[in-house]
Formats: structure tokens, C-alpha cells, sequence
């Protein structure tokens, strides 16, 4: 009851393009929002919610739609200064859906201070939505360069980098320093440390790069 119908002026275009004039004149400066009153036009998805924070030792991202129309897939993309953005991923949607859907995305690679994130969904015809942008600021003690998981661990340790490099010497070694494993990882910032059939207790990971070095204990259970 609270929303006014401008609609029903004049329009021209095509189905991507166009203009609308409103049929009355918005007297005072008011809230407005562009919407199908028909089933004829229906919007792709209902978004209710995208949110992000952070749940060490990643940010925790969010959304969940009232109901999907053609939607076939999301595009999740991720800034650190908001206007210039990488894609973090593409997560299939559900096309045709009348029920409440929720969907959940780790980013593994959060940086200290604010980061952006913001979701495209696009339609099976190639037509796209881009949500709004949401931020995290995360406080600088709070990250490490490393992250080790599951720690502590009964088997192989999947290790994530949180810096910005090419190449990295990685080196594995007991409490008392003895180098137990030792390899060169590039063009990635993830990998898998087997860890596996040693005896249990408590292991250093070095990470070794341009940006220098970083340390993490992991417990071998």
C-alpha cells in the first residue's frame, strides 16, 4: 500500500534497451524501483539476502533467493578497492524455483583491511543482474599469511597462501628443525601437504617467497 504506480507513459526500445516516462510526475523526491506488475515480465530472481563476514580463517559469503526464474548460474566476484574486480567463481543456479534457496561460498584468500564482493546472476538468453556490493574489513592481526586445514590433523594438511606471488618454496619440518619434506609450488596459492604416516606431534610449515617468509605450526594427531 505504500508504494504508487508512475508507470503506463510512453516507452520505446527493445528488450535490452529501452526508455520509460512515467504517466505522473513525482512531485517530491521519493524512493523508486523499476518492476513488472504482470506475469509476463518476471524478474529472474527474488535475492532476499548477500552478505559476507569473516569467520577465521575465511570470509564467509552468503545469499539466498525467494524464487528463481531461468536463472542459470551466479557469478561471485571480489575487489579490494571497488572497482576493479576478479571472479572468485561461478556457482550453478536452479533455474526454475517457487522455494526459498540458499547458497554458501568460502573465499580462503581474505586480505587484511576491506575487500568487496558482489554477485551476478544470469539467465539461460545471456541477460544479467548484478547485486549490490558488500564489504569485510578484516583487522590486520587477525590474518595469517598461512593457513593449514584441518589443524590439528590425523592425515595429509591442505595448505592456503595469503600473499601475492608466483613461486614458493614450501618446507616442512619437525619441532626439533629437521627438514622432513621440501618442494617448489608456482602459479598456485593452494596445495596439498602429505603429511600422512608420520609420527605424531608437532611440525613447522615454511612458506618461502619473494615477500619473504612465513611460519605455521601444525599438530599431527
Amino acid at each position: 500500500s505504500q508504494w504508487a504506480s508512475l508507470g503506463n507513459g510512453t516507452h520505446g526500445g527493445s528488450a535490452t534497451a529501452g526508455t520509460e516516462t512515467s504517466g505522473s510526475a513525482a512531485s517530491t523526491f521519493i524512493a523508486f524501483t523499476l518492476a513488472s506488475n504482470n506475469a509476463t515480465n518476471p524478474l529472474p530472481i527474488e535475492l532476499l539476502e548477500f552478505n559476507a563476514r569473516f569467520a577465521d580463517p575465511h570470509i564467509a559469503i552468503q545469499w539466498k533467493t525467494a524464487t528463481e526464474t531461468n536463472n542459470d548460474y551466479f557469478t561471485l566476484e571480489k575487489s579490494r578497492n571497488g572497482y576493479a574486480w576478479t571472479v572468485l567463481d561461478t556457482i550453478d543456479g536452479a533455474g526454475n524455483s517457487t522455494l526459498p534457496l540458499s547458497y554458501a561460498y568460502n573465499d580462503l584468500n581474505p586480505r587484511s583491511g576491506l575487500q568487496y564482493y558482489r554477485l551476478t546472476q544470469t539467465d539461460f538468453d545471456g541477460t544479467f543482474k548484478t547485486s549490490n556490493v558488500v564489504s569485510v574489513n578484516v583487522e590486520a592481526d587477525l590474518i595469517e599469511d598461512i593457513i593449514l586445514y584441518p589443524n590439528p590433523t590425523t592425515g595429509d594438511v591442505n595448505v592456503g597462501i595469503r600473499l601475492d606471488d608466483k613461486s614458493y618454496l614450501i618446507k616442512l619440518s619437525d619441532s626439533n628443525g629437521r627438514l622432513i619434506r621440501e618442494f617448489v609450488l608456482e602459479n598456485t596459492n593452494k596445495t596439498t601437504l602429505p603429511v600422512a604416516g608420520l609420527p605424531r606431534g608437532i611440525y613447522f610449515v615454511e612458506v618461502l617467497s619473494s615477500q619473504g617468509t612465513s611460519r605455521s605450526k601444525l599438530v599431527l594427531q
